[in-house]
């Protein structure tokens, strides 16, 4: 049976880059699925991830990770080592993987804390995702925000553990940026509304203000754009990138 895009969630969604990411599938092997099948995830974000609140599932089950992820990683989960080692000559980070990807058409998600973040499918088992892969992976070709197929390829040759996903975890070493603030600043409006709130505050604006030079305004975003995922960077509101705290395009002043 087809499963249509709404049934899975994946209608309009969106996740976010720090959410780990499916990366690479090998779905249909070149020899025995049941032990030679894995799927690979990444991180792209730039902390370390407990995996703990992650789980795989496709149509018939549901597997839960654990450990952690380094920034910037991957991470190969194996339906069995010894078959995983007999294919790459290595062994996989996790095996025992209990989920059984099917051949004409399956789908994989990846959930934190019961929410899906990412999904793969392939064969038409999903509206949308026609997709397909013999006895080589499917792959990852972007780090994306969307769940699409447009964002994954048949592989000419599988690399699991390894890939051309990357991200800048850059920036300054200064780490978070400490603040103090008049924690008494609203105290004469806070109990106020409507029009009196609205002179009230409009007289705090006028009589409080403090004019800031551009080195001054870079100081105060790098605390109130500070990136989460990376405390050495700031997030540009126009687009959307983690930049580095200490690159003022060269401003002074």
């Amino acid at each position: 049976m087809k499963v249509p895009v709404t049934s899975l969630l994946l209608l309009g969604s969106s996740m976010a880059f720090a959410e780990l990411q499916l990366s690479e599938v090998l779905y249909d092997t070149p020899g025995t699925d049941s032990i030679e099948e894995w799927i690979e995830i990444y991180n792209p974000g730039c902390d370390e991830v407990d995996l703990s609140s992650y789980t795989l599932a496709d149509n018939g089950s549901t597997f839960a990770l654990s450990g952690t992820l380094a920034a910037n990683t991957y991470y190969v989960l194996a339906k069995n080592s010894s078959g995983f080692e007999a294919l790459y000559g290595f062994l996989p980070d996790a095996s025992s993987l209990s989920l059984s990807l099917g051949n004409s058409g399956d789908y994989v998600t990846l959930s934190k804390d019961g929410t899906q973040v990412d999904m793969l499918a392939w064969e038409g088992k999903v509206s949308g995702w026609d997709i397909s892969a013999k006895h080589v992976s499917l792959y990852r070709t972007a780090i994306s925000s969307k769940t699409s197929e447009s964002d994954w390829a048949t592989s000419a040759i599988d690399t699991p553990s390894t890939g051309s996903l990357t991200q800048d975890c850059g920036g300054s070493s200064g780490g978070a940026t400490s603040v103090t603030y008049d924690g008494d600043y609203y105290d004469s409006v806070i109990s106020l509304t409507g029009a009196s709130l609205k002179a009230a505050l409009q007289d705090l604006l006028e009589t409080n203000h403090t004019k800031l030079s551009y080195s001054e305004v870079w100081d105060a975003l790098q605390y109130t754009d500070e990136d989460v995922d990376n405390t050495n960077n700031v997030i540009l509101l126009y687009t959307g990138r983690s930049h580095d705290k200490d690159d003022r395009d060269g401003q002074t002043g």
